[in-house]
């Protein structure tokens, strides 16, 4: 992440979103659903689109979702709250939650 971009976010008084990586996460377990199951993912594609064919790859296999969330959350935790500096806004409470609905 470029320090510039958080200077001009800074300067222009608003608040970014890069600090919590949910967005990230769940983009992350979206493109692992897709990976996993491309033929489901291309026949629900012409129906309603990108976003309606991932609602309902979540829908149908919100438990497999749900772990990829997970794994996706987990590793942005290992990554910004390393040795890097940056630390998360949330301070690893989101896993707690993602970790109680995959089960």
């Amino acid at each position: 992440m470029s320090t510039g971009f958080r200077r001009l976010a800074k300067e222009a008084g608003v608040s970014t979103r890069l600090c919590s990586g949910a967005g990230l996460a769940r983009l992350r377990a979206e493109a692992r659903l897709i990976r996993r199951y491309p033929h489901e993912y291309r026949r629900l594609l012409p129906l309603g689109g990108h976003a309606d064919a991932i609602r309902s790859l979540v829908r149908i296999h919100g438990r497999q979702y749900d772990g990829f969330l997970l794994e996706a959350v987990m590793e942005h935790e290992r990554l910004f709250s390393g040795g890097n500096g940056v630390k998360t806004r949330s301070g690893g409470a989101g896993i707690g939650a993602v970790a109680a609905r995959a089960r």
